[in-house]
């Protein structure tokens, strides 16, 4: 199988705390849309499987298959929303992990004399 990569993501390379920051929005803005996108669609065939059947029992048939296997995309649409969040946490676990590194502390200034 061929290697394949998602060109928003593959085209970062993470050499600094700014590469870092946006790559780690980028994930966040793919996953967002990509739950978005499948939330959608389920939504969509719901609509278009219930509206098989004829009589009422068939109806309902339909209606619960429908939402049976539209189960599937919603769960999707779960975990890509809960990889939008985990990008987040990604950033801030690299925040609090690095700054200190990335920022040193400032260093203590001498208090003030009050004798001469």
């Amino acid at each position: 199988m061929a290697e394949k990569s998602i060109p928003q993501l593959s085209a970062f390379e993470l050499r600094g705390t700014e590469d870092i920051a946006k790559y780690s929005e980028a994930l966040r803005d793919l996953c967002r849309m990509l739950a978005n996108e499948v939330d959608y669609t389920a939504a969509e065939l719901q609509v278009t499987l219930t509206r098989a059947g004829g009589s009422l029992s068939d109806k309902f048939q339909a209606r619960m298959k429908a939402r049976k296997v539209t189960r599937r995309l919603r769960r999707a649409r779960d975990l890509f929303q809960g990889a939008a969040i985990e990008a987040v946490k990604f950033w801030a676990t690299y925040r609090q992990e690095y700054d200190p590194l990335i920022q040193p502390a400032r260093q203590q200034q001498q208090a003030w004399k009050w004798t001469a």
